[in-house]
């Protein structure tokens, strides 16, 4: 980034996506200040544990430098996954090969811990709560914190999650509650004090439902399972049962009874916890959730696509990170960057976010043949084949002598496009979400180059080419499958 003066740049939120946005920022010598509202790293519990997919998480790790250190501490065989009925019966169980590497687990703490300890000295600052977001939209923004103190910055990144700070500042949008909510169980050394429960589970996940509620079992390491309790509820259930969240007995006891169909063998999943239980009820932000690009304010992760917990979020907040700062570093101002950054982004969390409309109810369906299909890597490839650009395509120029089309054969590297049009190479090529730019030679009427720009839809690109003497319409479609 060739800006003078060096841009002031202040990540909210010490979360997966902050962090990496972070690191790989660092990494290429762009300086960024990140703001936690937590006292330290150890304030707070991070949670179990989390699969970072191929092209989205560890994608991010490779750039950030840090997937050596990753596969370390990676549990490939916690991709295993089980399915049971409510009498404890196994529908299904799906055991890893041995080279699939594709979600590997991963700790979540472990995680934080490995992208906390790549950072610069001094890179987060713990205890800094922020209140409000102010300055004009070109700015420099000003960070007001509830401790009284104010940081005057030149752009903003909102990586604070479901309830973010920095959202106002470029959305009036707000979380509202799906109908579903989790309550947390823990189970701590459980080859030992749970066998029976280990056993169950296995080395990696497992989930039971009957359509109204469910129970999903995920191992951590260190001997640790979490089993999140899933329900139809109001989100207030706890008070309105007459119950506070300090009342483990009382929660055990409700909770037992509306799982009071199920074997004792899937009850133990409710009754034999160890501590209290945590009440997690689940937000969702409107689909689509999109905003005016404003040059000093972005967000990722949670803060800008808030989706049923499917097994994608950590993983598009680190994409969008990786996306965000590849962007701060490759452009030339901070504006060019964050309206390419949210070019691409914008529409990649609105096509899952209105896929997964009501999706929080997905959670709770049955199905006694399980394929062992993973639904949300199914989502996610039919989502990026509407979106693929790669491979050949039928341009057709519609010129005032009639229509004139050839082949263009296309293929992607990172945002940048590659190929031939009529067997020539082309020149200039990149993709920005769904917007493809490339430069063509033309033989009719004249040789020239010409500057294409168009809108991918699905299986159709259609936009507009220029020179110096014309502008032509053209739309481009995939040919026939039998080549005629």
């Amino acid at each position: 980034m060739n800006t003078t003066p060096t841009p002031r740049i202040s990540i909210i939120g010490a979360g997966p996506g902050g962090l990496t946005c972070a690191r790989i920022l660092q990494k290429h010598g762009i300086d960024v200040s990140v703001y936690d509202r937590d006292l330290d790293a150890d304030a707070r519990n991070q949670g179990g544990s989390l699969d970072l997919h191929a092209d989205d998480g560890q994608l991010a790790l490779r750039e950030a430098g840090l997937i050596e250190q990753f596969w370390k501490l990676a549990r490939p065989e916690g991709q295993q996954m089980r399915r049971w009925d409510t009498a404890g019966n196994v529908l299904l169980d799906q055991i890893p090969d041995e080279d699939d590497l594709y979600k590997p687990e991963i700790d979540r703490s472990q995680l934080r811990d490995l992208l906390l300890s790549s950072l610069a000295p001094g890179t987060v600052q713990w205890g800094r709560t922020l209140a409000s977001v102010a300055g004009p939209a070109d700015g420099p923004r000003m960070l007001h914190f509830t401790d009284g103190t104010s940081v005057e910055t030149d752009l903003i990144i909102g990586a604070d999650g479901a309830f973010s700070r920095v959202r106002p500042a470029v959305s009036a949008a707000v979380p509202c509650y799906s109908g579903v909510t989790f309550t947390e169980a823990w189970f701590d050394d459980v080859e030992t004090r749970h066998a029976d429960l280990s056993a169950l589970v296995g080395n990696g996940s497992g989930t039971a439902t009957d359509g109204e509620r469910a129970l999903f079992a995920q191992r951590s390491s260190g001997g640790h399972i979490r089993v999140y309790i899933i329900r139809r509820a109001p989100a207030d259930w706890i008070t309105a049962a007459g119950l506070t969240a300090g009342d483990t007995a009382g929660i055990r006891a409700h909770l037992l009874d509306e799982f009071v169909g199920w074997a004792p063998g899937m009850q133990q999943m409710i009754s034999n916890n160890d501590g209290p239980y945590a009440d997690r009820p689940l937000f969702v932000l409107p689909a689509p959730h999109t905003w005016d690009h404003v040059p000093t304010v972005t967000l990722l992760g949670d803060a800008a696509h808030l989706m049923p917990p499917i097994g994608v979020g950590v993983n598009l907040a680190m994409l969008d990170a990786h996306d965000l700062a590849l962007a701060l570093a490759t452009h030339p101002t901070v504006d060019e960057a964050v309206r390419a950054y949210e070019k691409t982004m914008l529409p990649r969390s609105t096509d899952l976010a209105e896929a997964l409309i009501g999706g929080a109810g997905f959670l709770l369906e049955t199905d006694e043949h399980p394929d062992g299909q993973d639904e949300a890597r199914a989502l996610q490839q039919k989502l990026k084949e509407q979106r693929e650009v790669d491979g050949t395509w039928n341009l057709t120029f519609k010129t005032g002598g009639g229509e004139e089309t050839s082949e263009l054969v296309l293929t992607t590297a990172g945002t940048t496009l590659v190929g031939t049009y009529d067997g020539k190479p082309i020149t200039g090529g990149r993709i920005e979400g769904t917007t493809v730019h490339f430069t063509a030679v033309v033989t009719s009427p004249a040789r020239m180059k010409i500057k294409c720009t168009a809108e991918l839809t699905g299986g159709t690109m259609s936009g507009k080419a220029k020179s110096m003497f014309l502008s032509l319409p053209f739309t481009a479609v995939r040919p026939p499958a039998n080549g005629r």
